[in-house]
């Protein structure tokens, strides 16, 4: 039976005590953002925007909003040490996962594995939008919307 600490850190080793704390400067308290107020990116096909993030005061997750346009499909791509949730809030759409093709409608939740691939596809007359939450911060997504540097 995996201990405590590999269940909630996938395996690897805890952070070391204090591990967690924002750098100085970096906002500590909880906040409200304007998702339409982020910097957007179409690195990954649709509209990617990233409110929540490392650089803006998050530890431990990132959100994300992301849209498509009809008929509009994002690049196939995977998370390489995050998991991911996707809701769908506007349109429908289809989700392939690893080799499997999910419709998704509003109100449907999308869940993506670490490492495994997927894209996402608006099947729908409107534009489908998604909010997520990415957990722990994934370099893939941040150096897609600009946000990570090597």
């Amino acid at each position: 039976m995996p201990k405590p600490s590999e269940l909630f850190h996938g395996g690897r080793p805890a952070p070391a005590a204090g591990a967690g704390r924002r750098p100085s400067g970096v906002r500590s308290k909880g906040e409200v953002f304007h998702v339409a107020s982020s910097s957007a990116t179409t690195a990954y096909g649709g509209e990617l925007r990233i409110p929540v993030h490392p650089a803006a005061g998050s530890v431990s997750s990132m959100a994300i909003s992301y849209k498509l346009e009809p008929g509009q499909r994002s690049r196939e791509t995977a998370l390489t040490i995050s998991e991911c949730g996707l809701c769908v809030v506007q349109g429908r759409g289809r989700v392939r996962i690893g080799k499997s093709n999910h419709e998704v409608v509003v109100g449907d939740l999308a869940f993506i594995p670490v490492q495994k691939k997927f894209s996402i596809e608006n099947t729908g007359e409107e534009p489908l939008v998604m909010l997520g939450l990415i957990t722990p911060p994934d370099p893939t997504m941040l150096r897609l919307a600009g946000l990570w540097a090597e």
